[in-house]
């Protein structure tokens, strides 16, 4: 079940008599039915305490959150600075109050954050400096504890040589804030889309894990994935290689200019929005603009969504409909492309893929 967790700080701390959690889920059940028409304030606590347990031990391997991410050029490239990085960067570490550890790509043992960014800083600069001469990639996570965290920061820069054309970053906070304040989190995003100039970028809902983990458990969320077609992946599939189409649509979808300009602009765009919501029967969606893109708002909050009580979100199936040339198709014969679904009996991860993409038509 998608719940409030029975395990705090890696204690389990069911009642005496309380039956164990399913090891594997046929679906997700109750919380959701009986929160759904509760206040946004009562819904947004409920979401902050929900996991995903592992489908073989019954330990949270998943935590709920907002999530951002933006796939952007990497710092040195189509004129986009480090310092600019690194502005966006802080100010997102500034919002994770609780985030108190950090690790690199070359330590295997998270290191304490402290209160210091002007640190983290120098030893991120150092990692940069160090990672580009040696043509590798950069990674850096800033965290909370336990596990899974409650707050969680990524950025990753690609190898210089590498295939891979977009630099991540990605920052995962209480979801209750999307839903409590929502044109804090629009208002945060314009700002930083603004500074980083994504190709793409997603804001909703989404899973968190452990650090570095992310792609090793999703098996056990696949079943919540089915059911709420609003949760993120807890990664990002190798969709941008070769730099052509989107991932998909979230509350906010952000498209650079690229993308954009294969709208036909701001115009086209509008006018495909407006036709995709009358043919659905939903109001359209809001454009907003900001220098060097625009973000697509499906609705006043982010939305789960729930295949077993009204479908995939309305608004998110008129963004998906308007933007669809440009969405993936789930198709691919790269295996870093595929759901990792691990050994779910009969499973096959190519048709998965092809589905979870194609979840809002």
């Amino acid at each position: 079940v998608l719940h409030a967790t029975h395990y705090r700080d890696g204690a389990d701390t069911r009642a005496a008599g309380e039956p164990p959690l399913t090891r594997s889920p046929s679906s997700p059940d109750s919380l959701w039915s009986r929160s759904r028409a509760a206040p946004a304030l009562l819904w947004g606590m409920h979401l902050d305490e929900l996991t995903v347990p592992s489908r073989w031990s019954g330990k949270p391997v998943y935590r709920v959150a907002g999530c951002s991410r933006f796939s952007f050029d990497p710092p040195g490239s189509a004129g986009e600075s480090f310092e600019t990085l690194w502005s966006v960067t802080a100010e997102c570490l500034e919002l994770l109050d609780e985030a108190s550890h950090w690790i690199g790509p070359l330590n295997t043992r998270p290191k304490a954050l402290g209160t210091s960014l002007a640190l983290l800083r120098e030893a991120l600069e150092q990692e940069r400096d160090r990672a580009f001469a040696q043509f590798e990639a950069l990674g850096l996570r800033v965290f909370s504890t336990p596990d899974p965290p409650r707050q969680q920061l990524s950025l990753t820069l690609p190898k210089p040589d590498s295939r891979q054309r977009f630099a991540d970053l990605v920052m995962g906070e209480r979801p209750s804030i999307s839903l409590q304040q929502p044109d804090l989190v629009v208002e945060r995003t314009l700002r930083h889309v603004s500074a980083l100039r994504p190709y793409v970028g997603l804001v909703g809902f989404g899973l968190m894990s452990e650090t570095w983990m992310e792609p090793h458990h999703v098996d056990s969320a696949w079943p919540y994935m089915q059911r709420y077609p609003g949760l993120q992946l807890p990664y990002r599939l190798e969709w941008g290689a070769d730099g052509v189409g989107i991932p998909g649509v979230d509350w906010l979808t952000v498209l650079g200019a690229g993308p954009l300009s294969l709208m036909g602009g701001e115009a086209g765009l509008r006018r495909r929005l407006d036709d995709a919501a009358a043919q659905l029967g939903a109001p359209a969606p809001q454009l907003l603009e900001y220098d060097g893109g625009v973000v697509v708002r499906a609705g006043e909050t982010p939305q789960l969504g729930d295949t077993e009580a009204g479908g995939a979100p309305l608004e998110y199936r008129v963004v998906d409909a308007a933007l669809r040339p440009l969405r993936w198709d789930g198709c691919s014969s790269r295996r870093s492309a595929l759901l990792n679904l691990g050994k779910i009996k009969g499973a096959d991860p190519v048709e998965a893929t092809r589905r979870w993409a194609a979840r809002f038509e």
